[in-house]
């Protein structure tokens, strides 16, 4: 069973640390529509250094995900949710450990 953990930028950071993040799969808001609907992506998570950005951005890592035949990155904020799939024990681990 895939079990998730819904988690800010900030605090995957700080609980985690992005070694561990790097490559982890999540669920991530690629589009946020005027409307209040959203396109939610199921991707990698990837370091900000890897990733090549034309743009000025606050992201605090990036989440890579394959749509339409290609490959797109989106920009995780420090305030911004993702849901970390799989990490759920990990959590129970170190906080009952």
């Amino acid at each position: 069973m895939i079990s998730g953990l819904p988690i800010t930028g900030r605090q995957a950071i700080e609980q985690f640390g992005m070694e561990k993040l790097h490559g982890a799969k999540c669920v991530a808001v690629s589009v946020l529509y005027g409307d209040g609907s959203m396109q939610m992506v199921f991707g990698e998570i990837v370091d900000p250094v890897d990733c090549a950005i034309d743009e000025p951005d606050d992201s605090v890592f990036f989440v890579e995900y394959f749509s339409a035949d290609d490959w797109y990155v989106t920009g995780i904020a420090a305030d911004e949710q993702v849901v970390l799939l799989n990490m759920v024990a990990e959590v129970a681990e170190v906080n009952h450990g």
